[in-house]
């Protein structure tokens, strides 16, 4: 790497250019100075010498980094659009760093060796992270926005204090070395919208416990995950098997479990390297019943799809006062079934209006709070259910006549349904 910047800078002395790599220079808005190279209306942050060494000479960046979204140099105003290449190589004082919507890529090498960046802001105007962006050992987490498109090879590569990361659906492939040696890292989600996944690109990442690896993936690169000893799940949402080869899965415990879609066990039992796991299936769409207004109404799974029953059941409740309208689908029965064969999510709309209420009053029901227990009387032997405001289950009775208390733990909104009729909203206050 220090090989290409001298090679730069003889290129320049051979053209006759200005010795210094940088146009002009400025104090940013968090107190360092940084340099600047212009280009038509725009400019790019770039490194101050000519050095082996981009820094050589000059003070480095320290602290806590904020880079302007434009910069005005001889009366002119430019915008800042790249950090360039090797722009903080070595800048090992920085902490973190945040990058405004102005710039749109971030070149290669631009953060390595910046050993104490911990934080980096990538904004969603980012298109292009250039190879071996960020090789920050103490980067311990990162959240890479939905404008990227292109990730360059080692861009992660050695941040071995990176814990998490989010890859977003806008990325089509993983390239090699991506996230090499990234020992801190215990799970990856790789999004549906990948198609491959290249060489190393996971290799030594010693701390992987967990993988899921989207619908989209049709090749696994040579020893992409060599070294992940520490792998208990694969988790596949595509039921072709991605193509792999011998050393894909280097050193990885043949204990690890395989889960698959459903159907599609005896695809990986005849893939080969994959049949050395062990294969099960599991229901891998996305799928939820939610309430459009908490305060109107609950939405409530009864029972969830697997791939022994692709039927899903689900009850929406109204309030007191409310009635329950339709789901988003259109479907106008409160209570239903449907059969998921995709990622779905449901949401159960409500509206004013007690239908449904004046049922439970004609039963002379009664919910009121004592010593801090939820009493239900006059329920006429119905079966009585508890729940929390987010609709999970809390407990359920039937009086046979009898009074009811439930015991709750804590102060809050609780849910009362009886029998068949609409849910009611209490509140505890301890």
């Amino acid at each position: 790497m220090k090989k290409k910047v001298l090679i730069i800078w003889a290129a320049m002395l051979a053209m006759g250019q200005n010795a210094f790599p940088y146009d002009f220079s400025a104090v940013a808005p968090s107190g360092q100075t940084l340099y600047y190279n212009i280009s038509g209306n725009t400019v790019t942050v770039t490194y101050p010498s000519p050095d082996e060494y981009p820094y050589s000479g000059y003070t480095k960046p320290t602290g806590s980094l904020v880079i302007p979204s434009n910069v005005t140099y001889n009366g002119i105003s430019y915008a800042i659009t790249s950090i360039g290449d090797w722009a903080f190589f070595g800048c090992s004082g920085l902490t973190s760093v945040t990058i405004p919507n102005s710039v749109t890529s971030i070149g290669e090498c631009a953060f390595v060796n910046c050993s104490g960046l911990t934080s980096v802001t990538i904004p969603n105007s980012i298109t292009l992270i250039g190879d071996e962006a960020f090789c920050c050992s103490g980067l311990t987490s990162v959240t890479i926005p939905n404008s990227v498109t292109s990730i360059g090879i080692g861009a992660f590569k050695s941040c071995s204090s990176l814990t998490s990361v989010t890859i977003p659906n806008s990325v089509t492939s993983i390239r090699g070395e991506a996230f090499y040696g990234c020992s801190g890292l215990t799970s990856v989600t790789i999004p549906n919208s990948v198609t491959s996944i290249g060489f190393e690109a996971f290799s030594d990442c010693s701390g992987l416990t967990s993988v899921t690896i989207g619908n989209s993936v049709a090749t696994i690169g040579e020893y992409a995950f060599k070294n992940c000893s520490q792998i208990i799940n694969f988790h596949m949402h595509g039921s072709n098997p991605p193509m792999v080869n011998s050393s894909t899965f280097e050193n990885v415990p043949s204990s690890a479990n395989l889960y698959v879609p459903c159907n599609a066990t005896t695809a990986y039992e005849n893939a080969a390297f994959w049949h050395q796991f062990n294969i099960d299936e599991e229901f891998t769409y996305n799928f939820s019943a939610t309430s459009a207004d908490q305060t109107k109404g609950m939405a409530q799974v009864i029972h969830a799809p697997e791939c022994g029953n692709l039927q899903a059941e689900v009850q929406a409740t109204p309030y007191n006062g409310f009635h329950f309208v339709r789901w988003s689908d259109g479907n106008t029965d409160a209570h239903r079934y449907l059969v998921v064969v995709q990622d779905t999510a449901i949401q159960a709309e409500f509206a004013g209006g007690s239908e449904g209420i004046g049922d439970v009053d004609a039963m002379n029901a009664k919910i009121y709070i004592h010593n801090g227990q939820i009493v239900v009387d006059g329920t006429e032997g119905n079966q009585v259910w508890l729940y929390d405001v987010n609709g999970r289950l809390l407990a359920t009775k039937q009086d046979n006549y009898t009074t009811l208390r439930f015991d709750v733990q804590a102060s809050g909104a609780y849910l009362v349904k009886i029998g068949k009729h609409p849910a009611r909203r209490v509140v505890v206050i301890r």
